[in-house]
């Protein structure tokens, strides 16, 4: 039969082998103003390093304790039985806090969105009026307008951005590309709606100049829309993220001053936007 101790050391072993000790970064909070060294390998530990802390506040290279904790799950230090810092799962739990909020904002800016469309579109149904009509027109006629100067602005950012190829536009009869140019939003929203996660990822990757591994499409979307949305949302940026944007286009410019480099990148956006919405339509 098994002698009481080994019975107790099976015991020990069993315990420590199901015990979750996660790596953290040690904080002024962990190493206090002397700092200690690792009591298995005696290497100095500092802000900063990687380690896992004990409930009982003594800390260790987490390949070091592993070896040790497997067979007995107590502090080498102080005897105490092993646990995980509560400050550590706090801070885990703030983390996914914050990650939580930053989803239903984002999800909540998808929903304004759509809800947007949707009073759109109902209040494009709800009658065809005389006067609703001259208002349209008078609507054409300044998007006409915005139409004419924005091309020219256009051209000349075309030139110095260095894009030669003209700016694709949809098929068909003036009043369609019209229509398009006074949806720019509903083009975007299908974009949104259509598109794989994956193919969502790679243009706000594109529009944004960063690489993001983002699974979920609503919050894809909010990025998306977030990068369509216009030269008031690019004057928030900061020179370096602006040009950041316009080196992921791929578009050579070498201004250096801010509201140059909004208009330089609101035009590679406008540029991607038809772009896609050509392909979509083909």
């Amino acid at each position: 039969r098994h002698s009481e101790p080994s019975r107790k050391a099976a015991a020990m072993a069993l315990v420590g082998s199901r015990l979750k000790l996660a790596e953290s970064v040690l904080d002024q909070a962990d190493v206090g103003d002397g700092g200690s060294e690792c009591v298995f390998c005696l290497v100095d530990m500092k802000v900063g390093d990687s380690a896992v802390v004990l409930g009982c506040g003594h800390y260790f290279h987490f390949a070091c304790l592993k070896s040790w904790i497997t067979k007995n799950p107590t502090c080498p230090v102080c005897q105490q039985p092993a646990s995980q810092s509560s400050r550590y799962a706090k801070r885990k739990q703030a983390s996914r806090d914050a990650h939580a909020r930053e989803v239903a904002r984002m999800r909540e800016h998808v929903r304004q969105i759509e809800e947007e469309e949707r009073e759109r579109k109902k209040k494009a149904r709800a009658g065809v009026g005389a006067e609703k009509k001259k208002n349209a027109n008078e609507k054409v006629e300044r998007w006409k307008e915005r139409e004419r100067i924005s091309k020219e602005k256009m051209v000349k950012l075309r030139k110095e951005l260095g894009l030669d190829e003209e700016v694709p536009s949809s098929e068909g009869s003036t009043e369609k590309h019209i229509s398009f140019e006074l949806s720019r939003q509903e083009a975007i929203t299908s974009m949104m709606r259509n598109l794989s996660v994956y193919e969502l990822r790679e243009r706000v990757s594109l529009l944004l100049g960063v690489d993001t591994k983002i699974q979920d499409k609503s919050v894809l979307m909010a990025m998306f829309a977030d990068a369509c949305g216009g030269i008031n949302t690019l004057r928030s940026l900061s020179v370096r993220e602006l040009k950041a944007r316009l080196v992921a286009m791929k578009v050579k410019y070498n201004a250096v001053e801010r509201d140059d480099l909004v208009q330089a990148v609101a035009v590679a956006v406008d540029v991607q936007i038809a772009t896609w919405a050509s392909q979509q339509q083909r």
